[in-house]
């Protein structure tokens, strides 16, 4: 099944037109070429893929969790990069890359595929956290449409630029024409960036549509489809799973009632991106503060005359 899935990608490649790249080679729409992986570039890659998409999930989660800046704020130096790295590279163009537009037959595959697996999702949701369902719109209708408009504009283009096309057409002819382990490392990394989400759960779930993402992005060199594939799947989990969804939309909305500077003190009360059972974005009420004991001798009542 690979070896024919690699033919499959490399004749898409030959019709796509892309110069200089080897049939089968896993690359990005923007690819023109590939560069020629010498011994240093070898040994640097990996270090760099590491030091990226292990690494930098870290700094965001102490941005969003112990500084309160929201995640749009935190991933913006992580964009900036990438899109410099890009932007400098002469064997890759950003027009191109977003200029490939989606064919009809993708966006079928798109919609049929969100249709069955959505249907899926809502029925599994349905059966075994029936509380979960439209928990998120019913009684949080004013958040829930700030993140369904904000997370398609905000969120999904810097993730598939940093977790498609940037990994594709950097790191994708590291792994020959092995594509299925590239597939498979480029979902496990991208649902190891979303710890900032703080529950399993949800990155377990973002793993398994990082499959869906990468073989679609692999198969069509689409930032387009990809695009829409993403923007489609977190509308939907926003909507029918609220465990994840509260989750993900308090880390996006954290900062609201943040301090101007500094980390989180111990006596802070824990902010909403940490804990997902309140209204998302606010800070929770503080405990009552106990009235300290008095020592002082009670005057003896005085008698009445």
């Amino acid at each position: 099944m690979p070896a024919a899935s690699s033919a499959a990608i490399g004749a898409q490649v030959s019709r796509a037109g892309l110069a200089d790249v080897p049939d089968g080679i896993l690359c990005a729409g923007g690819t023109l070429s590939v560069r020629r992986l010498t011994l240093a570039r070898r040994m640097w890659l990996p270090v760099e893929m590491a030091l990226i998409y292990l690494g930098v999930p870290f700094l965001v989660e102490t941005a969003v969790h112990g500084y309160r800046l929201p995640v749009f704020i935190a991933l913006l130096p992580v964009l900036a990069i990438v899109l410099v790295l890009l932007l400098v590279d002469p064997t890759f163009s950003l027009r191109r890359e977003f200029t490939r537009g989606i064919s009809a037959l993708n966006l079928v595959s798109i919609l049929t595929v969100l249709l069955v697996g959505g249907g899926a999702l809502a029925a599994w949701v349905l059966h075994h956290h029936p509380d979960w369902f439209l928990e998120f719109p019913r009684n949080r209708p004013d958040t829930y449409w700030t993140i369904m408009l904000l997370y398609p504009l905000m969120s999904v283009p810097p993730q598939e630029l940093v977790y498609r096309t940037f990994f594709f057409h950097r790191y994708g002819a590291l792994f020959g024409r092995a594509w299925w382990l590239a597939i498979a490392l480029n979902a496990m990394l991208f649902g190891f960036g979303h710890i900032v989400v703080g529950t399993e759960l949800a990155v377990v779930g973002i793993m398994a549509t990082g499959v869906l993402f990468a073989l679609r992005y692999a198969l069509t060199r689409s930032f387009w489809a990809v695009y829409l594939e993403h923007a489609l799947w977190g509308a939907l989990v926003f909507t029918v799973a609220s465990a994840a969804s509260s989750s993900l939309a308090s880390a996006l909305s954290v900062g609201a009632s943040a301090r101007p500077r500094g980390r989180r003190s111990r006596n802070d009360p824990i902010p909403i991106a940490i804990v997902s059972d309140g209204a998302c974005g606010t800070r929770p009420a503080a405990a009552p503060r106990r009235q300290a004991p008095s020592y002082r001798r009670a005057r003896p009542a005085q008698r009445a005359p």
